[in-house]
């Protein structure tokens, strides 16, 4: 369609951070941009949806030291957001985030300061459908030693709403670093990063609030005991199944691709790996996750080809949890299956069926584990689905041997349990 190239007469160089489109095909592009006099500068530029250039903007921290901004949006009236750090007088370093109209004017600059002269990044900027914006990064803490995840809420006009912060208290390396920010379709803001809690390592961690800023869950995993799990993108599905991606070293020399899988409780549901099926080149490492209207999951990142470099290789998973329809049959009843293999190693197939609602409606269908003290494990099914007879893998490989019960839930109503029976 179109090529575009960036030149500004003044700038000694730009180097591209992020990119958005917004609702009418407009494009957007933020960078660091170096000036004279200047070590960097925040750059944003606005093509139409033809690639007939708009504006530029250009924005440094107030003692000329130095500003990256990391990433843009967009919300549904046009207005732009980017959010970055800057180097101020002393050399304190806020999170810095500014909002231009449509028509590229500043609207307003905010910065958070973190605990006195401490360092702080912002990384992450998302809005909400109510127009709310949500600033994610890192902060080091009042002694200027470990890392804590910030997450701030300012309303359209740039007043800060809150503020949520969280970091590890234990740990060999007690730090937690934000990655990656999304919004689910209920305005619940979701945020990924790393973090040592446990003295075995990086794991993936992952966090859940509502628009209030209440906690609702966190999530820790860890691919092996002691492995080093590097995470750097997180994504929700039409259905607010959330999937967080980036890599392993699972224990080996090499790295290799890791997506986890949880329902939009928080519960476990799968995670899996990728690394070209070639154990003697190590850099296998997912970089961004998304997902299309079906529920299917694409992988992307950079993975050492046999004899080809470094290249770049992309998973398609398909839609949630494995789930098929397995019959065109209406059943007239609701009715749970007994899993088979049972007892089973790492996979088991669940069969349910589902009888037709009132008018033919959907019907909200959980299927929950539990282990033996009633603890909920994992979630395979967490869905709407019209009747029919359906059947789900459930992987449970990183189960303990032992005897777990799955329960058969229909619009919030218990309607069976059984046993299964895991043996490692």
């Amino acid at each position: 369609m179109w090529v575009r190239e960036y030149i500004n007469a003044d700038s000694l160089g730009a180097y591209p951070k992020a990119l958005t489109v917004d609702d009418s095909g407009n494009v957007y592009i933020t960078g660091n941009c170096s000036k004279p006099n200047y070590i960097s500068v925040f750059g944003t530029v606005k093509y139409n949806t033809n690639g007939i250039f708009q504006w530029e903007r250009f924005f440094n921290g107030t003692a000329n030291f130095g500003a990256i901004p990391y990433s843009i949006t967009t919300d549904k009236n046009g207005n732009s957001y980017i959010t970055g750090t800057t180097v101020d007088s002393g050399n304190i370093r806020p999170i810095t985030t500014i909002k231009y109209d449509s028509s590229g004017n500043q609207k307003w600059i905010k910065k958070y300061f973190f605990q006195n002269n401490s360092y702080r990044e912002g990384l992450k900027v998302q809005v909400d459908k109510n127009n709310y914006i949500y600033v994610g990064g890192n902060g080091k803490d009042e002694a200027n030693t470990e890392y804590k995840f910030i997450l701030i809420k300012y309303d359209t006009g740039g007043t800060e709403k809150w503020v949520r912060t969280y970091g590890c208290t234990s740990g060999y390396n007690p730090s937690a670093y934000l990655k990656d920010l999304t919004i689910d379709n209920y305005n619940n803001i979701l945020v990924t990063g790393l973090s040592d809690s446990s003295q075995m390592g990086w794991d993936f961690t992952t966090l859940k609030y509502n628009s209030n800023g209440d906690w609702l869950w966190i999530k820790r995993y860890k691919k092996s005991f002691n492995s080093s799990d590097d995470v750097n993108a997180i994504t929700v599905d039409r259905f607010n199944n959330v999937y967080v991606t980036g890599g392993t070293d699972n224990n080996t020399p090499w790295y290799q691709y890791l997506t986890v899988k949880y329902s939009q409780e928080g519960n476990f549901n799968w995670a899996m790996t990728y690394s070209d099926n070639n154990p003697y080149y190590y850099n296998h490492e997912a970089i961004k996750v998304k997902t299309d209207s079906a529920g299917n999951i694409y992988v992307t990142g950079n993975s050492d080809g046999i004899g080809t470099g470094l290249d770049i290789a992309t998973i398609k998973y398909s839609g949630p949890s494995g789930i098929g329809s397995i019959s065109n049959e209406i059943p007239a009843e609701y009715k749970l299956y007994q899993n088979y293999p049972n007892p089973f190693n790492n996979t088991t197939k669940i069969k349910y069926q589902i009888k037709s609602g009132v008018r033919n409606q959907e019907s909200e269908v959980k299927i929950i584990v539990y282990d033996i003290l009633g603890k909920e494990i994992s979630s395979p099914v967490d869905r709407k689905q019209n009747s029919g007879i359906y059947e789900v893998m459930f992987d449970g490989s990183n189960l303990s041997t032992g005897i777990y019960f799955y329960r058969f839930i229909i619009d919030g109503i218990i309607i069976d349990n059984k046993k299964l029976v895991f043996v490692k």
